[in-house]
């Protein structure tokens, strides 16, 4: 028969098992995933362009009339 650890020696190994090298466990649940992150930089980045363009008076092509 299979020598089973107590559940505390297991759980203790699990954690030292799932950590990576910072010692995080990945279960922060108020952590934002990265790609989260690269769109929300990316979509201020194009607001700041567009509000520049509209103060300095230049446009994207909007509706003009001829």
């Amino acid at each position: 028969m299979i020598e089973r650890k107590p559940i505390e020696e297991r759980e203790i190994a699990e954690d030292i098992r799932l950590t990576d090298a910072d010692g995080n466990t990945g279960d922060d649940a108020d952590s934002t995933p990265g790609w989260v992150k690269v769109f929300g930089v990316l979509f201020i980045v194009l607001v700041v362009i567009i509000v520049i363009l509209h103060l300095t008076g230049h446009s994207l092509g909007g509706h003009t009339l001829r």
